[in-house]
């Protein structure tokens, strides 16, 4: 998601930062049970009722505009960051909600491709905090942040008058926050093993949580291949009434071609096997990763399916907002020399993709990995595939957060890896803090290494200030929190 705040605009928003009135919206906002700092307590402690009191208080906000629902263990923040980009260029205004945020609380509330300023933010939290505080005083059940930012988009993207709105589910689906919208159109990325204490431990039982977003009579786009899980979702849309689009069966990547050397795009082919769906061809891509093809496809399934209901879409639009969507922190390369490259993967399936990723990209040795996550990650499932593709791990935590895996303890799992491989050469050390982490990977790779960033989106935010700040090539943002697209020539 990219901003305008350079300049004199630049430092009037970091000077409103430092306002009473911003602090003190802020302050309420930060009071509320957060579950991503500090990690839900399985899937109880997600409900509906609280959401849907908190919007009704405020007029039931979610009800003005039309919405797509995206929910999926990996994936949908790509998917709804394309499905924006496209719209945006075909000259609808658009709102995207998503989670979490990177550097700022704002960058979750996008409109046309730009976050919410502080003073929008601010107003906001304090037309919102009379209805929290009320439901704090009646209610045995206090809105958590989670809701109450749930609620700020509702209620901005109403102000604003969006054209549409792409939500991306929290966590699950079934009793996430942004489960009360009536959508147009539902979509499930993709589902593999995480957040199991949250969702159960077997893809079945997570597939049952994300189909909860399935609407009676709403069209569903499934990019689920795995069978076991593929079969929940299909069920669920039987039992719903709700026409089911599927990855390789409605439609598919028919070709890939690697990002190349010069501009880092790849191209693709969407093959329709099922009106109204569209093929088209030589399609390009901004965001780095052949995983990328699979949730653009289902981004173009979905345009097509709203273009069934009288949406207008024209090719040049679509094929602009392919090439130009961006997400912060997935698979973000900042620099050259070094070759920097930031992703928040914090499963075993999203690491399976940066390092498909970073194998076609042809990182050069010394290849060092920086390397935290949390507690409740698979951290022996990441680790073991990170270590062998690595010369030297740097193993640190993410600060101010009890949800932090304690370094020392990632060391153990590195030393039983390298114990149990096949000549595996690594070496490794612990940096308990990240800002060193950063300054020691700088160090051991000098200009012609690689540096790869991962493990969580809290480490990932934490080091993209640090990159910014030490790379003056062209291909350093501004400023944190403007993520430049990765498409162009270097």
């Amino acid at each position: 998601m990219q901003t305008d705040t350079t300049g004199q605009n630049y430092r009037e928003s970091q000077n409103y930062r430092e306002s009473q009135n911003y602090r003190e919206a802020m302050e309420f906002l930060a009071n509320r049970e957060n579950y991503e700092r500090s990690g839900a307590r399985g899937v109880k402690s997600f409900q509906l009722d609280s959401m849907r009191n908190l919007l009704r208080r405020l007029g039931d906000p979610q009800s003005a505009f039309p919405i797509v629902h995206i929910a999926g263990t990996k994936g949908k923040g790509s998917t709804a960051a394309m499905i924006s980009a496209m719209a945006c260029e075909q000259g609808y205004r658009v709102g995207l909600y998503t989670s979490p945020h990177l550097h700022h609380v704002e960058e979750r509330f996008v409109v046309d491709g730009k976050p919410c300023t502080e003073l929008q933010l601010a107003d906001l939290l304090w037309e919102v905090r009379p209805f929290v505080e009320a439901m704090d005083r009646e209610s045995g059940r206090s809105p958590t942040y989670f809701e109450v930012t749930t609620a700020v988009a509702m209620l901005y993207f109403a102000q604003q008058d969006v054209d549409l709105a792409v939500l991306e589910v929290g966590m699950g689906g079934r009793l996430d926050s942004t489960n009360v919208c009536d959508p147009v159109l539902t979509i499930i990325t993709s589902i593999s093993l995480d957040h199991t204490r949250e969702l159960g431990d077997t893809l079945p039982l997570i597939a049952q949580e994300k189909a909860g977003i399935i609407k009676r009579g709403v069209p569903v786009i499934s990019g689920v291949v795995e069978s076991a899980a593929r079969d929940v979702i299909r069920e669920q849309s039987q039992e719903s009434d709700a026409v089911l689009w599927e990855m390789d069966r409605d439609f598919e990547v028919a070709r890939y071609t690697p990002p190349s050397a010069g501009t880092m795009q790849s191209t693709f082919d969407f093959k329709s096997q099922r009106s109204p769906l569209k093929t088209r061809t030589g399609l390009k891509l901004g965001l780095l990763g052949r995983h990328q093809v699979s949730n653009a496809a289902l981004a173009l399934a979905a345009v097509d399916l709203l273009a069934a209901e009288g949406w207008k879409w024209e090719p040049p639009a679509l094929e602009r907002g392919l090439s130009r969507a961006q997400c912060c922190g997935r698979i973000e390369l900042i620099s050259r020399h070094p070759f920097v490259v930031i992703d928040a993967a914090h499963n075993v399936a999203s690491i399976r993709a940066l390092l498909d990723t970073l194998e076609q990209l042809k990182i050069k040795q010394p290849r060092i990995l920086v390397f935290a996550s949390s507690i409740d990650k698979d951290l022996e499932g990441m680790l073991r595939l990170l270590v062998p593709r690595f010369d030297h791990l740097i193993l640190t935590r993410y600060p101010e957060s009890s949800r932090a895996s304690d370094p020392a303890v990632l060391g153990q799992i590195v030393d039983r890896v390298v114990g149990e491989g096949d000549g595996i050469n690594v070496t490794w050390e612990v940096r308990e803090d990240p800002s060193t982490a950063w300054r020691a990977a700088v160090d051991r790779a000098g200009e012609t290494g690689s540096i790869c960033v991962t493990g969580s989106f809290f480490i990932a935010a934490h080091m993209r200030p640090l990159a910014h700040q030490a790379d003056p090539s062209p291909l350093a943002h501004a400023k944190p929190g403007e993520c430049k697209p990765v498409g162009f020539a270097i």
